[in-house]
């Protein structure tokens, strides 16, 4: 198993949309669990490619904000 928690969604979400963040975030758990473990990086990878996604182990100023995954689109780092 991967790790990554599952958070109750805000009070007030829609009864089925939590039902689904909550079978994708065990989905997502169970897919990291058997393919493979992301080891934390600490420094910006060079020329990523759109899709590319990192587990960065701590922020990185000014575009990564704070540890976690995140994915590399379109020029962007977007916190996963």
């Amino acid at each position: 198993m991967s790790g990554i928690s599952i958070e109750q969604p805000p009070i007030g979400t829609d009864i089925d949309l939590t039902s689904y963040l909550a079978r994708r975030f065990i989905d997502v758990n169970n897919a990291l669990g058997q393919t493979n473990y992301f080891k934390p990086i600490y420094e910006m990878p060079n020329d990523p490619l759109n899709g590319t996604i990192q587990y960065f182990g701590e922020p990185i100023a000014p575009l990564i904000t704070e540890p976690g995954f995140w994915g590399y689109e379109q020029g962007l780092w977007i916190k996963l």
